[in-house]
């Protein structure tokens, strides 16, 4: 008998087909009016950086749980840069960059930069591809033994959010997810290989109506993964090779304002 089922994994095609459909004909049914958006943001939060090892069992078995080889967590700190958004109907792209340098207990610091650009549609609902890069550099103290290093990788997300361009209060919930890491995830020695991001982001804020100003406050979790190195373990019988893992996130409030044109 001739199999009509549709496997799981063209199923899936399917449905992100139909969503990016659906929210890109809600989007481009809104007024078709054009606005630039400049503005600043900032985060005030907490920094932590791991370097993990991860042993690989021989014969295929998958990784045992990763070992913490260094780490360093930061002080309070604030990360603050540019951020530029256009909107044309529910289209838009936006890019930022911020920088930080965040204290560390032993007198030492890390500085913090990351540069994030999307585009995209949204109409309540959205969606979004984009990029991200994190660069870390420590100095001094401790954590000046800990290597420089970059995070970086393209991201899909997905959004739910009032209208931005109405005056009044504002909300929103946003979350990116670094493709390779995506593609990866049910292969366990492909994705301690792959760069792996997650970003989550709820904002509160108010468009103020006699003037195009917009301020937002809310909370945020960014997380960064990538492979260190990785080498043969040849003198056990029980694992084969060992990959390290650049492990880097933080968690802390957020404060935008914007001003469009």
């Amino acid at each position: 008998m001739k199999n009509t089922g549709v496997r799981s994994g063209t199923g899936r095609s399917i449905l992100v087909t139909v969503l990016w459909a659906t929210i890109a004909a809600a989007a481009w049914g809104q007024e078709k009016k054009d606005e630039l958006s400049i503005g600043v943001k900032s985060r005030f939060g907490w920094w932590e950086t791991s370097r993990k090892q991860y042993d690989h069992m021989a014969g295929g078995g998958g990784y045992f749980n990763p070992d913490t080889i260094e780490s360093e967590r930061s002080d309070l700190g604030l990360s603050v840069g540019p951020e530029l958004k256009y909107n044309y109907g529910g289209l838009f792209a936006r890019g930022s960059y911020l920088w930080g340098s965040n204290g560390l207990s032993d007198g030492g610091n890390v500085d913090i930069r990351s540069f994030g650009a999307d585009i995209g549609v949204a109409a309540g609902a959205g969606v979004f591809v984009g990029y991200r890069r994190l660069d870390v550099s420590f100095k001094g103290g401790a954590g000046a033994q800990i290597a420089d290093h970059s995070i970086s990788d393209a991201v899909l997300g997905l959004m739910l959010q009032a209208d931005p361009r109405t005056p009044g209060f504002k909300w929103g919930i946003e979350m990116a997810f670094g493709i390779q890491g995506l593609i990866s995830v049910w292969d366990d020695d492909a994705f301690e290989k792959k760069p792996a991001i997650w970003e989550a982001e709820l904002t509160f804020g108010y468009r103020f109506k006699s003037i195009p100003l917009t301020a937002n406050v809310g909370y945020g979790i960014w997380w960064y993964e990538k492979k260190a190195r990785e080498y043969p373990y040849s003198p056990s019988i029980i694992i084969d090779k060992v990959v390290e893992r650049w492990q880097d996130w933080a968690h802390g409030v957020i404060l935008n304002v914007t001003y469009s044109f």
